[in-house]
């Protein structure tokens, strides 16, 4: 028996649905419609819970999503839960189905990029071109893609110029994935060209984006300003150029534009949990507790079922309420957090050091020393808890409390972590200034950095000199003692794998390696210099690696 196909050649007997909607008919009418299609491998759900669980367990193909679902998670949870777990294939179709077209609704969908939307009541017909035009899409970009999750980013590009020379029907989303693979190729000079390209054929929003990306990266702050600020006017539903013109306004030390920004930008997408938390951050720090009370209550609101919740939207609104004179209500908001994330180290750090700050407030520097201590037990058991916006906080609170040593020693470990790391470095620069330490935190900063350097130089003279026994035993005692430094972890994979290329296969040190890599990617995916060590690694052992996902 030959497989259902369209005329087109689609194959819709091999794609795997999931259907989700909470009303029984509705997901009936959806499976009557599949069915008439050829689509013969349907799954349902009736809740967003029951559609992550599915995906979880599942591989599909295509999603249809119901944005209302009750009670618990909507569809736009769902959608941010599946793109920020990465829990579908690379090539496979989520399209956002609803009954309604708010703004609120439509907005916070579209921040995490549905492939498609489809406005009830529709016909099989409507549905089957949409998913015919996706799939097609799909296919389209496929060889594409393969060469991304492999990150072999310069194969990906040519495959997509000779795609593009051809002047495909979804020419478009080739020219997008150009630019974007330029920027990660760190090919700026190329991608300005191809952007300014781009923009005498009209003001593309990705192409403007990718603009924009590149001045922030060149140091060319106010350029960038000015391009996410023509962008808004021109269209005042690019979330992200909000995002990136408040971060450009927050690195040039102006706050309150900042703030002013993001707020603008909450107001066009309340949902956004990100955004709601960001805001109440620069609100806080601009002392308009009123903003920063708000932006926190509803970061903690839309969290509650949001993949994006976190302990730091409660500890945030604890803050606050505890400077407008309402410590008791901040210390309930904190024993909510205890009871929203159990068993979260992470959260119970954070936890613990924002009780702390409140007992302090409070005059009460004992229980604000037993908080600390508590989470100073917790961190020293996970190093990987210096990495966190907590790790910041609780070396403010070692040093604001008067444990010098520990408060010192803890910074520099933040520090060694993050020695390239500007963002952090500057936020260990902004406690000092707060603390009015600034020279101390100057000469700690300094130092510690130097001391990181010299380590890692140390052990790549050896890679350099060939003595990689030593080496790898080197970069071996380096990571243990700071393996949250993707530097370090990154010359220690580049360590081993000279080896094996030398020496030959040996599982233990493969292990080793897919550890150290696995570090990096989590650290920091788009490290510049990943590409090419998880090249050198699959000529090694022909191996994927755990985050990779397979497109067949």
């Amino acid at each position: 028996m030959q497989e259902a196909t369209d005329d087109k050649g689609l194959q819709w007997k091999r794609k795997r649905v999931l259907v989700v909607d909470d009303f029984r008919n509705f997901i009936n009418t959806m499976r009557n419609m599949l069915m008439a299609m050829g689509l013969v491998s349907i799954d349902t759900a009736m809740s967003g819970e029951e559609a992550v669980e599915r995906i979880v367990s599942r591989r599909y193909d295509i999603v249809l999503c119901d944005f209302n679902l009750g009670d618990g998670r909507d569809g736009q949870q769902v959608l941010e839960e599946v793109k920020y777990r990465q829990l579908l294939p690379p090539l496979a179709i989520f399209m956002m189905v609803t009954a309604e077209n708010s703004l609120e609704m439509v907005m916070g969908a579209a921040e995490f990029q549905p492939d498609e939307y489809l406005v009830k009541p529709f016909t099989k017909l409507i549905l089957e071109k949409k998913l015919r035009n996706l799939i097609e899409k799909k296919e389209s970009i496929r060889a594409v893609e393969q060469k991304i999750e492999a990150l072999d980013y310069e194969a990906a590009l040519t495959i997509c110029e000779e795609l593009i020379s051809q002047r495909p029907k979804h020419l478009a989303e080739l020219l997008k994935i150009k630019g974007d693979l330029l920027i990660k190729m760190e090919a700026y000079a190329d991608a300005e060209v191809f952007f300014d390209q781009i923009s005498t054929l009209g003001r593309f929003p990705w192409a403007m984006l990718g603009l924009g990306r590149i001045r922030q990266i060149q140091g060319r702050y106010e350029e960038a300003a000015q391009i996410y600020s023509e962008l808004i006017q021109t269209n005042d539903k690019v979330m992200r150029a909000y995002d990136e013109l408040a971060g450009i306004w927050g690195k040039l030390g102006d706050f309150a534009k900042a703030q002013e920004i993001l707020a603008k930008g909450v107001e066009i997408s309340p949902k956004s949990v990100r955004r709601q938390r960001e805001l109440g951050a620069l609100a806080y720090r601009n002392e308009d507790l009123g903003t920063a009370e708000t932006a926190y209550k509803r970061a903690v609101k839309e969290g509650r079922f949001s993949c994006y919740k976190s302990p730091s939207d409660y500890t945030g609104l604890a803050k606050v309420l505890t400077e407008k004179a309402a410590p008791e209500e901040g210390l309930k908001v904190l024993r909510e957090a205890a009871a929203e994330f159990p068993h979260d180290t992470t959260a119970a750090v954070q936890i613990a050091v924002a009780k702390s700050q409140v007992f302090m407030k409070m005059d009460r520097p004992d229980r604000a020393k037993e908080e600390i201590d508590g989470a100073m037990k917790i961190v020293n058991n996970d190093p990987r808890l210096v990495n966190t916006p907590s790790g910041i906080e609780l070396a403010r609170s070692l040093l604001s409390q008067g444990n010098e040593d520990l408060g010192r020693e803890f910074v520099r470990r933040i520090i060694q972590s993050n020695h390239e790391n500007q963002e952090i470095l500057n936020h260990v620069k902004e406690m000092f200034k707060d603390l009015k330490r600034e020279e101390e935190g100057e000469r700690l900063l300094e130092t510690a950095v130097d001391e990181v350097v010299g380590m890692n130089n140390q052990g790549v003279l050896m890679v350099q000199e060939g003595n990689l026994d030593a080496a790898i035993r080197y970069f071996e005692k380096t990571t243990e003692k700071l393996p949250e430094n993707k530097i370090i972890n990154a010359n220690a994979a580049y360590a081993l794998m000279l080896h094996l290329k030398e020496k030959g296969t040996e599982p233990d040190k493969i292990a080793k390696v897919r550890t150290y890599l696995s570090r990096v990617h989590r650290i920091d995916p788009d490290y510049a210099d990943l590409p090419k060590l998880v090249a050198i690694y699959r000529q090694i052992t022909q191996l994927s690696l755990p985050w990779m996902k397979n497109i067949e």
